[in-house]
């Protein structure tokens, strides 16, 4: 069946399932209006009732008309209904004529539709008024139009019960999956952001200005043993006010072979522990044999009046 929408027209094609018997209400999916559309059965008792009271109608037009024609089907009086007047008398000296001629009427068109026969003296009147039978109209008989064809292009949508969710996309929706789809190109930014950062630091390390915990020292070797004790690190207050740190100590070899010897760093801290000076001390031989040992030593001036610890270690990279 079809049902159109009383607000916008738009025209759907639906089962009659979907409506029932005693109808249901609907709403437009392009306007979303609601409205009550009656069911099949419904329909079939408007339609029965419409057929009643038409025929009803047309029986009530037709009872006048009948009433004139079985009026105009009554008998009238034989004068009446061939409409001729009374003949005239004859004329005086008809019957002083010698010789008498019995004169056939002439059979004329009056005489054979009326069947009256005139005689030699009638005179032919012409009737005054045409006493026909009227015509009686029949009535027209209304003839149902034709089931339209659907159109394929209403039968496209479908209109849904008011509790049935519309599949069609909303207009309020498709902002929101703008939005989603701009938060996953900026989350796939991001990431691809912290990959280069992290690779770039894997490759040439981390920046001094990156706010992340770096080792201070390198990894200890097994093989090469620092010693730097504690009271042979000197620190002094110059006459110019200059504060002085001497570090010094040694490197040995305690293994079994060659070792390679990198730089020396030395770091003060202030009594929170946090870096306030370092320098890098560098041997004055680059690799030790087994048991070989070198001397280290190094003085620094400026130093920072808050320097209270020294850490000693190898050069990290």
């Amino acid at each position: 069946m079809q049902i159109a929408c009383p607000a916008c027209h738009t025209r759907y094609a639906v089962p009659e399932t979907a409506i029932g018997a005693h109808g249901r209400t609907v709403r437009c999916a392009k306007c979303r209006h609601s409205w009550y559309q009656p069911g099949t059965e419904d329909v079939a008792e408007d339609a029965v009732t419409a057929e009643s009271v038409s025929a009803s109608d047309a029986a009530s037009a037709m009872e006048p008309m009948r009433e004139t024609a079985q009026a105009s089907r009554e008998p009238v009086t034989e004068g009446a209904q061939a409409g001729w007047r009374d003949p005239p008398p004859a004329p005086r000296g008809w019957a002083d004529m010698g010789d008498t001629q019995t004169v056939e009427p002439e059979t004329t068109t009056e005489t054979a539709r009326t069947g009256w026969a005139a005689s030699p003296g009638d005179q032919l009147v012409e009737p005054e008024a045409d006493h026909a039978e009227p015509d009686v109209p029949e009535p027209e008989v209304e003839e149902e139009p034709a089931p339209r064809a659907s159109n394929p292009a209403f039968t496209a949508a479908a209109a849904e019960p008011v509790d049935a969710e519309f599949e069609d996309l909303d207009e309020g929706d498709r902002p929101r999956s703008r939005w989603k789809r701009l938060l996953l190109i900026c989350a796939l930014l991001v990431v691809l952001a912290a990959a280069l950062v992290y690779g770039a630091v894997r490759y040439f390390g981390a920046p001094a200005w990156l706010p992340v915990g770096q080792a201070t020292f390198a990894p200890a070797s097994e093989s090469l043993v620092l010693d730097f004790p504690a009271d042979e690190q000197d620190r002094r207050e110059l006459p110019n006010g200059r504060q002085l740190f001497a570090a010094s100590g040694t490197i040995t070899n305690t293994g079994s072979r060659t070792e390679h010897v990198p730089p020396v760093l030395v770091v003060l801290r202030d009594s929170q522990e946090r870096i306030v000076y370092s320098w890098e001390m560098e041997p004055s031989r680059s690799e030790l044999g087994p048991g070989e040992s070198v001397k280290v030593s190094q003085m620094v001036t400026d130093v920072p009046r808050s320097a209270r610890i020294v850490d000693i270690g190898w050069k990290p990279g």
